[in-house]
């Protein structure tokens, strides 16, 4: 048994875990499970609300898009009224 595994840590800490919990299997998958999720909650918690931020920004952004599509028609007449009058009162004073 010249050749060493190197890994045996892992190994020794899992058993050592095992034994901690009474040789059960699920009690132990629980307490990993329990600190995977402590350790991993604040990250998904980020995650969570930035992806909430970003959906209400779009939100807003498709609804003011809708609302200046549906006011469209509008202002292109007063685009329309505004140019003709502009170019009314240009024709004018070049006659002057």
């Amino acid at each position: 048994m010249s050749n060493r595994i190197e890994n045996l840590g892992d190994y020794n800490k899992a058993r050592i875990d095992l034994q901690e919990a009474g040789g059960s299997l699920s009690r132990l998958y629980d307490k990993i499970g329990t600190t995977a999720v402590m350790k991993a909650a604040p990250v998904l918690m980020l995650a969570g609300a930035g992806m909430l931020y970003i959906g209400q920004k779009c939100v807003r952004f498709f609804k003011k898009r809708k609302e200046m599509i549906k006011d469209e028609p509008e202002l292109k007449k007063q685009f329309a009224e505004a140019v003709e009058t502009e170019t009314v009162k240009s024709i004018g004073e070049r006659d002057l």
